[in-house]
């Protein structure tokens, strides 16, 4: 396990690697050869790219990062995460969530041909979500605007609040459902 508290930070290894809780005031930068997870809370001021290659990447312990955040990886489970910026996944394998992700920026998943189910309840993107993926499944707790996406098969997305479509087109395959409905059964509107 490598634990950090400090200024810009970079770290490559060649096998499996544990992220330990760590503070990083500036730029975070991780390559490894086999995957990578965390073993503890990473609050990350500056951008932060993550790289395992063809490799997974858990990030569960409640994680905050100030800026950007890069994912390249097989398959990746995202858990409670706050990213002040933008939000940019490079997966070959499927794409899922299992606690809050609070995102920002824009968020864009490239997950060609794999599943992408980003579907707490409590999730909240501050702007586009831009998907490439085969079944796809989006959950936000307010508003949602849906940015360019392909989606190879089904497509379901749930909102609290009025979901929009952003700039580019949206290209589905599968079936499309899209529910926009608040907590106390308000259904809100629906502009693509």
């Amino acid at each position: 396990e490598v634990r950090i508290t400090g200024g810009a930070v970079t770290i490559v290894d060649e096998d499996a690697l544990v992220l330990g809780a760590s503070t990083v005031s500036s730029t975070y930068t991780v390559t490894a050869g086999g995957p990578i997870t965390d073993g503890g809370a990473l609050a990350i001021t500056g951008a932060a790219t993550i790289n395992a290659g063809s490799n997974a990447v858990t990030l569960n312990d409640g994680n905050t990062f100030t800026g950007d955040l890069t994912l390249t990886s097989a398959a990746l489970i995202l858990g409670a995460t706050t990213v002040g910026g933008a939000l940019s996944v490079t997966a070959s394998g499927a794409v899922t969530d299992t606690g809050k992700l609070g995102i920002t920026g824009i968020t864009t998943i490239s997950a060609s041909g794999q599943t992408v189910e980003l579907n707490e309840a409590t999730n909240n993107f501050g702007n586009e979500v831009r998907i490439i993926g085969a079944a796809v499944t989006v959950v936000d707790e307010d508003e949602l605007v849906l940015g360019v996406s392909t989606v190879g098969g089904a497509y379901t997305v749930t909102a609290g609040g009025p979901i929009t479509d952003g700039a580019g087109a949206l290209d589905i395959t599968g079936i499309t459902t899209i529910t926009a409905q608040n907590s106390l059964n308000v259904k809100q509107d629906v502009t693509l």
